[in-house]
C-alpha cells in the first residue's frame, strides 16, 4: 500500500482501520484505508489485476464512518 495523506485530526481517527473500495480512472478500482493514526493509504489499483498508478491517475473518494 502507499500512504498518500496523513492529515485527519486525531479526534476523528477511527478506533480500528477502516477500508473502502473506490472507483478510479476508467474501470479501475482501488482500496482506500483510513488508519488509526489518521494516514490514508491506497492499494490494489486495477480492473482485473493490480497495476501501477501514474501521477495523472484520478483517485476520487468519499469515506464515512462513525466515531
Amino acid at each position: 500500500s502507499v500512504t498518500f495523506a496523513s492529515c485527519i485530526p486525531e479526534e476523528y481517527c477511527p478506533a480500528i482501520t477502516q477500508h473502502c473500495v473506490c472507483q478510479g480512472s476508467g474501470i479501475n478500482r482501488w482500496l482506500l484505508a483510513v488508519g488509526t493514526g489518521g494516514a490514508l493509504t491506497m492499494a490494489r489499483y486495477g480492473s482485473n489485476e493490480y497495476g501501477s498508478v501514474s501521477s495523472s491517475t484520478w483517485l476520487p473518494f468519499t469515506f464515512t464512518y462513525m466515531i
